[in-house]
């Protein structure tokens, strides 16, 4: 029988037709040789109770002892003689623990974990977020881990910040989850109030989801998402309107902004594109699809690709004019021309860059218009206060599929 008595809008905890493997739903680290599993099953305490079953593959060890508690048969401990080490992401192997029922786990299960770390700006990412869903659909915001640290969801707050000139800011924080949850490196997790319509909207897995108990209101017209520490760190803020959305969309509910680099600021709005439709306009907790994927050149400014199509089909929408400089420093000016010598679009304005970067040009003119299949030219001017001057020129196509 169910700890909690009872499974309302649950499969029976005593129903033999259940076939389903059980998985580890969830992973925390007590101390630092303390590691506590939670099944989204009802488990066998037998099995859990079995140190064998469980082995750390980097070190070859097993725990000196598990502890299970009577009242959540999801839940185990697993005691370690020696504290696993900071900054080390290890490999918990899971094999033969099966549910209440038999049903055992998938053979050599391998769960990953690690010694959460505090948090610091830029560590964590806002990587795309959904503020207008399609009824019944909920908004979300995704997460990136930007380093190779492990670090505890439950140390955060996810909020907004609303502005109404002349009335004073309003800054709305929710707590992203009470139960510890280890974020490992490299890695997202997708937040929201229902994680089950938000993965059958998008049509994606869910197993990186975290369902919060309330979210903050982000309206169309736009606002400022935050993620903040509970000591006070702002982790990453970014800010977000309808009218970023591609110009061409036109319908953008149930559309999210996507991330465009991680190199680039989160308040920059040209690093935040509309998601494609081959992706059902959203990749929650997933990689972006509009993410910049390409190899880094050597030259000074590069572009990539160097034939797109803009036509929001999710192949090669935008194009990127990347720059690698020997200093940081320089004031870039970016120039869009078409053959004839016409100008198109005055990209990037006495913009002040970093020693090496992305501007992504969207296919549209300085009108915001769709411009025509053919060949472009794309200027660049860049100059810093020791008198240096530099002028690259670039050829693009604009292509169609």
């Amino acid at each position: 029988m169910d700890a909690s008595g009872g499974t309302p809008g649950r499969i029976n905890s005593v129903n033999g037709e259940n076939d389903a493997k059980p998985k580890v739903e969830r992973v925390s680290m007590f101390s630092d040789n303390i590691l506590q599993l939670w099944f989204d099953q009802q488990m066998n305490p037998a099995d859990l109770l079995e140190t064998q079953h469980f082995l750390v593959e980097e070190t070859g060890e097993h725990p000196q002892l598990t502890d299970i508690n009577p009242l959540d048969g999801t839940y185990v401990e697993l005691h370690f003689d020696q504290g696993f080490g900071q900054g080390v992401v290890y490999t918990l192997i899971i094999n033969g623990v099966a549910n209440c029922i038999g049903n055992p786990i998938e053979a050599d299960t391998r769960i990953q974990f690690g010694i959460p770390n505090e948090i610091a700006e830029g560590e964590i990412l806002i990587n795309e977020i959904l503020f207008d869903p399609i009824a019944p659909g909920v908004d979300y915001v995704e997460l990136y881990n930007n380093t190779d640290k492990t670090f505890d969801l439950s140390t955060l707050m996810l909020g907004v910040i609303r502005e109404s000139f002349p009335n004073p800011a309003d800054t709305t924080l929710k707590e992203i989850t009470a139960d510890s949850r280890l974020f490992l490196p490299q890695t997202y997790v997708l937040l929201s109030t229902n994680s089950e319509i938000v993965g059958y909207q998008y049509d994606c897995p869910t197993d990186n989801y975290v369902q919060m108990a309330s979210f903050p209101s982000y309206a169309n017209a736009g606002g400022t998402a935050i993620l903040l520490s509970k000591s006070g760190t702002t982790v990453d803020a970014m800010y977000f309107s309808e009218k970023m959305h591609y110009p061409l969309l036109k319908v953008t509910k149930g559309v999210a902004l996507e991330r465009v680099s991680f190199d680039q600021p989160s308040m920059a709005t040209d690093n935040w594109h509309s998601a494609s439709e081959r992706v059902h306009f959203g990749t929650p907790g997933q990689p972006n699809s509009m993410m910049q994927s390409t190899e880094p050149s050597q030259d000074e400014i590069s572009i990539s690709p160097e034939i797109f199509s803009p036509d929001g089909d999710g192949f090669e929408d935008a194009c990127f004019i990347n720059y690698r400089f020997d200093e940081a420093g320089y004031t870039m000016n970016i120039y869009i021309f078409n053959v004839a010598g016409q100008l198109i679009r005055h990209l990037a304005k006495g913009e002040l860059v970093g020693q090496e970067g992305s501007v992504l040009w969207n296919g549209l003119d300085g009108n915001g218009n769709k411009i025509p299949v053919g060949v472009y030219v794309v200027v660049t001017e860049v100059f810093n206060f020791s008198g240096k001057v530099k002028q690259f020129k670039n050829a693009i196509i604009v292509g169609t599929r």
